[in-house]
């Protein structure tokens, strides 16, 4: 269950970065999930939240998407804090 629902909190936020990048710069990533941290900084600045929450979503993409390894319940409820603000602040953005 917690690799489902880390699986869930990941596309979650890759899909608000998209929205958060097409919205600031009219771009979204096309390539690798890494460039998604590199045009979220250049939307929002280095040190925004926003920046770390999807890198920590990002590192555990690969685990959690397709290693057979069962996340913790606890590493789960930490990314879907993660994923959580993040849609949170593309929800802020789109709204304003």
């Amino acid at each position: 269950m917690a690799n489902a629902v880390s699986s869930a909190a990941v596309t979650a936020a890759i899909a608000a970065a998209d929205a958060l990048t097409g919205l600031v710069l009219g771009v979204i990533s096309a390539g690798e999930h890494r460039e998604q941290v590199e045009l979220l900084k250049e939307a929002l600045g280095s040190k925004a939240n926003e920046v770390k929450d999807l890198g920590e979503l990002l590192a555990a993409k690969s685990a959690v998407q397709y290693s057979p390894r069962i996340a913790r319940q606890a590493d789960a409820e930490k990314l879907v804090t993660c994923a959580a603000r993040l849609v949170a602040s593309m929800d802020r953005r789109l709204r304003a």
